[in-house]
């Protein structure tokens, strides 16, 4: 029978999921500021879901960077996605 996720599971693949993205902890200390055993983390790892929702922290991530960069970077154009001088 599979597990009912409860919300304290749900806030933890969360955070997990965020920390994942991230890419500067360890498996082993992002399973401990979680709250769960490494090899739950691995088998979350493992999953299309936890993958599908580290990627679209890490696109937004990439968005944020991306849009701060743009605003403070004189002589780039707005919309420029290729970053060159105008």
């Amino acid at each position: 029978m599979r597990q009912k996720v409860t919300a304290k599971r749900a806030r933890q693949r969360e955070e997990a999921a965020q920390h994942v993205a991230g890419d500067y902890l360890t498996d082993e200390r992002i399973a401990a500021q979680v709250g769960i055993c490494r090899r739950t983390l691995g088998y979350w790892k493992r999953r299309p879901d936890f993958a599908a929702r580290v990627d679209a922290v890490r696109a937004a991530y990439h968005a944020q960077i991306t849009a701060e960069f743009m605003a403070r970077a004189p002589g780039f154009a707005q919309n420029d996605t290729n970053l060159h001088r105008k």
